[in-house]
């Protein structure tokens, strides 16, 4: 979906569940009267739920990527095992035949949440989302292969070791089914992460109810804010944070709109994961720089490069959630079209394969929410060689300690200094404003030396890339 699509579909969102919100009439005109009650019991869960999600992910600190491995390997030998005994019966015309009941359920209920895909199954499901009738359906799939397969998961879920993340997979689940409820459409990571990110900027329900409403409000203004808001956005995500965005944002302020309610529209998209963190960092940097904006301080500045970090990793899971429930869905469907005598081949083919799948997903759900550290590889002297020959200095003899758990220290024997801060790529490290050449032009040249690059060889560390993009090998002692 290209930036300005995936823009539009974020602030429509806002805008479509602000208009529910602000009038009842609004619901009204948009579902058919028996649906009404439905509808605004969805939307009030969904906020809830939303809140209750973005707190979770803040609570989950890290949590042991090995226990739910080793739930998930538990579960895969537990298929293994199943198949080897319908292998043995010879059982593969049942087998076909709940899969065929699976089928219809699964296109609802997979396709939209968390648990068809992670592994509560669809059993959980059916009340909820299935189409009417196809709940009995859900009898033929009990203790069949098809079932274990889209429980894989289950183990990893209800272990006590991860309550944490059953906090988080509870109130994610029922955000998407609300989220279908509602018929919101358009690029589903797109919402799930634009709403999370709303919610997490607004802290409580009636906050969030209040910023949803405001969105809705701005849509019927006749000068064109919701049109300014995607604009901004739109620069936001290409790291833009020059002229055309800082006229938006004076205009903006201009129209009367508070710099809290602009500074709420940067972050919320910051928030979406639709930017990587080095376009928010230097859009961010440039808005701080202007201080009659008025808009980001040097502390908010840090929360957006933060909330962008975790965004840009939670997306992944979101992304990793619809990869697990399209999968599970093509493997009810596939089921039914395979000849008897290639099923056993197709099933063991769809527990490596669902396997595989929630094991990446709980990798990226482990690097999500767990922040980078220091590697102390990293940690020693360095020199620049390439003026051994001549113009040698003592700004090419460098020493990197640890500051703290996540920032580096970088400084020369000609007594500069700056930090680096570690980003979840172990090569490259954020460089702080203070680094002289974070912005540098003395009339006769110019450089911006925002990110360091790690030479990693192995998992020993040969070098670090320093100004004007020059090599910095790391010494034996």
């Amino acid at each position: 979906m290209p930036l300005d699509k995936q823009v539009t579909t974020v602030f429509l969102t806002y805008v479509t569940l602000g208009g529910y919100l602000k009038d009842r009439k609004n619901i009204e005109e948009a579902f058919t009267s028996n649906k009404v009650d439905d509808i605004q019991r969805a939307l009030d869960t969904l906020l809830q739920n939303l809140i209750t999600e973005a707190k979770a992910i803040d609570a989950i600190k890290g949590f042991s990527l090995e226990t739910a491995k080793t739930r998930i390997m538990e579960s895969h030998d537990e298929c293994v095992r199943e198949r080897m005994g319908i292998e043995a019966a010879q059982a593969a015309e049942d087998i076909l035949q709940a899969a065929s009941a699976a089928a219809q359920i699964a296109l609802v209920a997979v396709s939209w949440t968390v648990f068809g895909a992670i592994g509560l199954g669809i059993t959980a499901l059916a009340a909820e989302v299935a189409a009417e009738g196809a709940a009995e359906g859900v009898k033929a799939l009990e203790n069949t292969i098809t079932q274990s397969i889209g429980d894989m998961g289950l183990k990893a879920y209800n272990d006590p070791a991860l309550a944490n993340i059953k906090v988080f997979h509870d109130s994610s689940d029922q955000v998407s089914v609300n989220i279908a409820k509602l018929e919101v459409a358009g690029n589903k990571a797109v919402i799930r992460q634009s709403l999370l990110g709303l919610a997490k900027i607004s802290g409580t329900v009636e906050e969030l109810k209040k910023n949803l409403i405001h969105f809705y409000e701005v849509s019927e203004r006749p000068d064109d804010i919701i049109g300014k808001y995607e604009l901004l956005a739109e620069l936001i995500l290409k790291g833009d944070g020059g002229p055309a965005a800082q006229k938006i944002i004076l205009d903006l302020k201009e129209s009367g709109l508070a710099p809290i309610i602009i500074k709420t529209v940067i972050l919320s998209v910051m928030a979406t994961g639709l930017g990587l963190t080095f376009q928010v960092r230097k859009f961010t940097t440039e808005i701080t720089r202007l201080e009659n904006l008025g808009v980001l301080t040097l502390e908010d500045t840090a929360e957006v490069a933060d909330l962008a970090l975790k965004s840009e990793r939670m997306v992944k899971c979101v992304k990793g959630l619809a990869v697990l429930g399209a999968a599970l869905e093509t493997a009810f469907l596939g089921w039914k079209i395979y000849e008897q005598r290639k099923l056993i081949d197709y099933i063991n083919a769809q527990i490596e394969d669902r396997k595989n799948k929630l094991i990446e997903y709980y990798t990226n759900f482990h690097e999500a929410v767990t922040p980078p550290t220091v590697d102390n590889a990293i940690l020693g002297n360095y020199e620049c060689h390439l003026y051994d020959q001549g113009g040698k200095n003592d700004w090419h003899y460098v020493t990197i300690s640890k500051a703290n758990d996540t920032t580096l220290n970088w400084a020369n024997r000609a007594g500069v200094s700056w930090t680096l801060t570690v980003t979840s790529d172990k090569t490259k490290l954020n460089v702080g404003q203070e680094c002289p050449y974070y912005d540098f032009n003395d009339g006769k040249s110019k450089t911006q030396y925002r990110q360091a690059t790690v030479v990693w060889t192995g998992s020993q560390v040969s070098g670090i890339i320093g100004p004007w993009n020059e090599l910095y090998d790391k010494s034996a002692t």
